[in-house]
């Protein structure tokens, strides 16, 4: 699914009970998000771009691939930034059948890492995604969630090294969708599942994360050779 941003005034773009488009949204939210699109491609070429919450269409132009290759190109270092929005396609309604990237933000991955081998991929999103590609390749990758309204003064900290991206996963990011168990099965020990039981070498383990210096734990000690005794509640 995808949210516009209008170019004039930055606000989203959503439509109205009678289907009319208007771009003075802050942002997708509500019960029934009518800020969001998803795009039809048809055999000619050209593309559909079907407004969710109405089922109304409109005819679309060519992305701006080519425009961001090209800017990327006139760059020292291209910094890309793709994942999520946590209300359009992070919702206990949308479903994914795989954990690969949209094909189009793939798509303009790989057009800016041509264009500018020193591209920066960052990564904003709910969930894992498999980024082998990105991984295999890129120089840098750097993973954050949702934030606030400080969040791209945080990134600009991280990303020019004013701040140590300090951050570990909290989850397992599976290099393949195919790695996963079935979406109903809950025997996490016999499906190989989480980071417990998974028994393949995932894309990134949980807990992982990596900063601008080296870090070497010695001569660890425990404190106890046993462990307190938990207090029984009343």
């Amino acid at each position: 699914m995808l949210a516009l941003r209008a170019v004039g005034n930055g606000r989203h773009v959503g439509a109205h009970e009678t289907g009319a488009l208007v771009n003075d949204r802050p942002g997708p939210g509500g019960w029934v998000v009518r800020e969001t699109f998803r795009f039809h491609h048809r055999p000619d070429g050209t593309a559909l771009l079907r407004h969710l919450a109405t089922g109304r269409c409109v005819t679309v132009d060519a992305d701006g691939t080519a425009e961001a290759a090209a800017l990327a190109a006139a760059a020292d270092v291209a910094v890309i930034a793709l994942g999520n929005h946590p209300m359009v396609d992070g919702r206990e309604t949308e479903d994914w059948v795989d954990l690969a990237l949209p094909a189009g933000q793939e798509e303009l991955l790989r057009a800016v890492y041509a264009a500018n081998p020193r591209t920066v991929l960052v990564v904003t999103s709910s969930y894992p995604y498999a980024v082998g590609w990105a991984q295999a390749h890129l120089p840098a990758v750097l993973w954050t969630s949702h934030g606030g309204q400080e969040h791209g003064n945080a990134l600009a900290d991280v990303l020019l090294g004013d701040a140590d991206p300090g951050g570990r996963l909290t989850q397992t990011w599976y290099a393949d969708a195919a790695e996963l168990p079935d979406l109903l099965d809950y025997d996490i020990i016999g499906a190989d599942a989480t980071y417990l039981y998974h028994r393949g070498e995932p894309l990134y383990p949980f807990g992982h994360g990596l900063s601008y210096a080296r870090f070497e734990y010695v001569d660890l000690r425990l404190s106890s050779s046993r462990c307190p005794s938990a207090r029984r509640s009343r």
